[in-house]
């Protein structure tokens, strides 16, 4: 019988009845374990999903007086309670159920997304408008924006930023801040047309040299592809921070690991701070 922080491999889940060597190599991220330590006072051990399994048979969500009640839910050696927590969905299955089941959170968040939508479309009409219509690109480009606006304006995005603002991890942040401020920018070049603020430069002769740029980057073949490569970058990032907060918003119910301490920045468990999502406060 081996822990998961020792320096044997053989693992035996006491559920399942199974044996399986453990691969070599560091300890994955605290919520991608599978293997768990329910009872801190019996050195046994299982497979996460198969305690999983006992919880959804048993029809037993995350609340830890139920569990405490459920004799299948307890050691069989101590009598001691396992007690219940929530991890990520690290399926589609997973995330999708989770989805619908917090489908009051999602419906809030949608209609936040749909207003700076809105929003968004509103300045566009007045400053992108082409031959009379908004371009299908900008389009695209606000229906990718508008959730970012709405994740930074969430209690859990500001919650994060607090968790890791006294720890060296805030200088990760300023990076993906400042990458994300280029990025930004360099995509209203390409949506914003030269000719909107022409009669601004006539106002201000010293903003000539920044017209010009802008008018030769919209007219060449290469200032166009480089800004169409922008737009592709930017939609690639901003897909993949709408499903990093999509999935980290949601959970499911599992039984903890008495051998992982509750995860945050300041921790010193291998499983955490190997953790990029702890280093950016989104374990919450």
């Amino acid at each position: 019988r081996a822990t998961p922080m020792g320096s044997e491999r053989v693992c035996r889940c006491f559920v399942c009845d199974s044996l399986e060597v453990a691969p070599p190599g560091p300890e994955p991220q605290h919520f991608r374990r599978r293997w768990t330590r329910p009872c801190l006072g019996c050195a046994r051990f299982a497979h996460r999903s198969c305690l999983e399994r006992r919880l959804l048979a048993l029809g037993v969500g995350d609340a830890e007086t139920q569990a405490a009640r459920i004799p299948e839910l307890c050691c069989t050696q101590c009598g001691m309670p396992y007690r219940t927590s929530r991890r990520f969905p690290e399926t589609v299955p997973e995330l999708l159920a989770a989805t619908l089941k917090e489908w009051h959170f999602v419906l809030r968040r949608l209609l936040l997304f749909a207003f700076f939508f809105v929003w968004l479309y509103t300045l566009a009409e007045h400053y992108c408008v082409q031959e009379g219509n908004i371009d299908k690109e900008v389009c695209i480009l606000l229906a990718f924006t508008a959730p970012l606006m709405g994740v930074s304006v969430s209690q859990r995005f500001h919650r994060g930023i607090q968790m890791i603002w006294h720890t060296p991890n805030r200088w990760r942040y300023f990076q993906i801040f400042g990458f994300f401020a280029m990025l930004f920018y360099l995509v209203s070049l390409k949506a914003f047309q030269p000719q909107r603020w022409a009669e601004l430069v006539r106002e201000q002769p010293w903003l000539a040299w920044l017209h010009q740029a802008h008018y030769t980057m919209h007219t060449s073949e290469l200032g166009t592809f480089v800004l169409s490569c922008v737009s592709c970058l930017y939609l690639a990032t901003a897909s993949g921070v709408i499903f990093l907060f999509w999935k980290t918003s949601l959970r499911v119910p599992t039984v903890a690991d008495t051998t992982v301490v509750d995860c945050g920045p300041l921790q010193s468990d291998t499983g955490t701070v190997n953790c990029g999502l702890c280093q950016l406060g989104l374990c919450l």
